[in-house]
């Protein structure tokens, strides 16, 4: 149950929680004015069950106990959707994953196990959470949760909702659930530490803190509020009580007073038992507006834990990873992130993305304005509308005004980038068959090469230099496209290689020859040309011509040739001559002594023979002389060489008779 407060006081007080000088004093005032004003006393309430009248789910949210939308009354929205009829919505589906991730979240925790992360033992929730430390082990049963959901909405007034629930394992005792809302980063190291970015003692004044409650020994739901405030009596800051600031009809509280169904589970069960789950819906901006209507806040991360009492010294218990997540509440203007667009000229056009949220009261006015730098504005009282910058850069500002008076502003920077130059550097002539490289401008951020035509790329088309093996046709060119980036512009270019070879190679012909005949005239024996080309592959051949022809004797001239891939050539002659210098040699018959009278002729004698290495032999008989003995000349001739050579053949007169035979 709630304590009790005198009347003018009741749920409109702000206690100070966690300093006791303060919390003194406003006990001291509460005496006094008691006993000046005698008034009588009465009993604080939680807040009603209801229906947040959000845009999502359909039919608003309702906030009863249960999770069943369409129930107890139809067209009516809730967590899940249920059998009944009726129009109402839902933000999770039938296995509690949420619709939307982005606005609806659904946390699972470990129950009744000592692998459960919970605090370390003698943690305050009011302590900087820089020093908090975390272990595993069993939280206490009434406060050891098991889901956590949140889903984050909006009415027709653009107020921002926050719907919170969670459960615990046991329904005996008070417990509480509290959601912080943190200005800066707050996360569960792996080494069992909590580390925040939060300035002012781990949090960042005006965070929030919304405590979901099981209070009256755990058969009443309640909801309370706190906020981060500088502590003005001992320095530092702490958490304020400000409940009393709820927006009456914009809160809703309420836990399950009976068995509900849970179709995703819970501690086991598709059934909560009584007192076991507790929501509520809140109106944010309504909240903040009765802080300051003026106020803004911009959210980073939620932070879900337990406690078993409102004490500023109640220890901290059960908890879920803080979740990062962007939240902004109250009025607001955005003038959208800074922009950089290529440059289109003179004249670059942006697009400007305006958003603007209202506090308490409706906008009256928004407007764009230039800031710096030269700028024109279509609509400048569009939040959506088109700016055209001829300036490097712009500064334009958006500024919002409420009914009451409430100016937001936001600024954004619109830059024009230059586009990068793009250029290929590289020879406009290139070989036949040859590998070239080429390169581009330094510093861009991207190279994207490509190539059509007379030629291939060989390794890598994303660096800055690129190597290109042409073809080999002649007098045809291959074309390089090069796309880069640089400060996010693009540039393209191109260029033009011809593929060509001009210059007739070099041909050194082999030194002139004379052989003897018979002689081997092929170019293993006579030498072979060398040729050079310096930009392509060079082809050499040669076509032989012979004259002065006698014999075996010859002159060879080898017209040697060199032609290029081009077809350029080069022409060069060797002179080869294959002479005959040697005589036949000549084989006469025996020589013979015949009776007289005798037959000399060759058919009786024989005919000399001869052979000559170079060409065929004529062996013809000169003569013979009368003289004795007799002697015979023969004539060789061997292509137009004359051997001579004298056979002596003796012509003998009959010898006498011996006596013997004339006896």
């Amino acid at each position: 149950m709630r304590e009790k407060n005198p009347v003018w006081i009741g749920r409109y007080r702000e206690d100070v929680i966690g300093h006791s000088g303060v919390a003194m004093r406003v006990l001291k005032s509460v005496v006094l004015g008691l006993a000046m004003l005698c008034v009588f006393t009465a009993e604080a309430t939680p807040p009603p069950a209801g229906i947040a009248p959000v845009v999502t789910p359909a039919g608003g949210f309702s906030i009863d106990g249960n999770l069943m939308a369409n129930t107890p009354a139809p067209n009516v929205g809730d967590w899940l959707l249920s059998t009944n009829s009726g129009s109402g919505g839902a933000v999770l589906d039938a296995a509690g994953a949420p619709l939307n991730p982005a606005t609806t979240f659904h946390f699972i925790d470990p129950f009744n196990t000592t692998s459960d992360n919970s605090f370390v033992g003698g943690l305050k929730w009011t302590d900087d959470p820089n020093v908090w430390q975390w272990t595993t082990g069993k939280a206490s049963s009434k406060t050891d949760i098991n889901n956590v959901l949140f889903h984050v909405s909006t009415d027709t007034n653009g107020h921002t909702w926050v719907i919170v629930a969670a459960d615990r394992y046991s329904t005996s005792g008070d417990s509480y659930i509290d959601f912080e809302f943190l200005q800066h980063s707050l996360i569960a190291s792996n080494n069992g530490t909590f580390k925040s970015t939060g300035p002012d003692g781990g949090r960042t004044a005006n965070d929030l803190l919304l405590s979901l409650g099981f209070t009256s020994g755990g058969s009443v739901a309640d909801f309370f509020a706190y906020r981060w405030v500088t502590n003005t009596g001992g320095g530092g800051f702490m958490y304020v009580d400000t409940t009393a600031s709820l927006p009456v009809g914009r809160v809703f509280v309420a836990a399950n007073s009976n068995t509900v169904s849970v179709p995703f589970g819970a501690f086991g069960l598709k059934t909560y038992t009584p007192n076991a789950f507790a929501e509520a819906a809140l109106d944010l901006t309504a909240l903040l507006g009765n802080f300051n209507p003026c106020v803004s806040l911009g959210f980073k991360t939620i932070m879900v834990k337990t406690k078993t009492s409102t004490s500023s010294t109640a220890s901290i218990a059960d908890f879920i990873n803080p979740v990062q997540y962007t939240l902004n509440v109250g009025p607001s203007a955005s003038a959208g992130p800074n922009q950089a667009r290529c440059t289109e000229g003179d004249v670059t056009t942006f697009t400007l993305n305006g958003s603007a949220t209202p506090g308490l009261q409706p906008i009256s006015s928004t407007a764009w304005s230039v800031v710096s730098g030269d700028a024109t504005i279509d609509s400048t009282n569009s939040l959506i509308t088109s700016a055209h910058v001829s300036s490097a850069s712009a500064t334009l500002r958006l500024t919002v005004i409420e009914a009451n008076g409430c100016t937001e502003t936001s600024d954004v920077v619109l830059s024009v980038s230059p586009l990068p130059t793009c250029s290929i550097i590289g020879a406009a002539q290139v070989c036949p068959k040859s590998s070239t490289q080429f390169s581009a401008t330094t510093g861009m951020s991207s190279y994207a090469w490509s190539i059509s035509g007379n030629g291939i790329i060989t390794g890598t088309t994303n660096a800055q230099t690129v190597t290109v093996s042409a073809g080999s046709g002649c007098g045809q060119i291959f074309t390089l496209l090069l796309n880069v980036i640089s400060n996010n512009c693009p540039g393209t270019c191109t260029t033009d290689i011809l593929v060509n070879d001009t210059v007739p190679p070099t041909l050194a012909p082999p030194a002139d020859i004379v052989l003897e005949c018979p002689a081997n005239t092929a170019t293993d024996v006579t030498g072979m040309a060398v040729a050079h080309d310096d930009c392509s592959q060079v082809t050499v051949s040669y076509i032989d011509s012979v004259s002065n022809t006698c014999g075996g004797a010859r002159v060879i001239l080898r017209n040697w040739s060199a032609v290029d891939l081009c077809g350029n050539s080069t022409n060069a002659v060797q002179t080869i001559t294959v002479r005959d210098t040697t005589r036949p040699v000549v084989t006469c018959p025996p020589n013979r002594t015949l009776e007289c009278p005798a037959d000399t002729s060759t058919n009786a004698n024989g005919m000399a023979t001869a052979t000559d290495t170079c060409s065929a032999v004529i062996v013809t008989l000169a003569g013979a002389t009368n003289s004795a003995p007799f002697a015979g000349l023969v004539m060789v001739t061997v292509g137009g060489t004359v051997s001579e050579v004298t056979t002596i053949v003796p012509l003998m007169p009959t010898p006498p008779a011996p006596p013997w035979m004339e006896q």
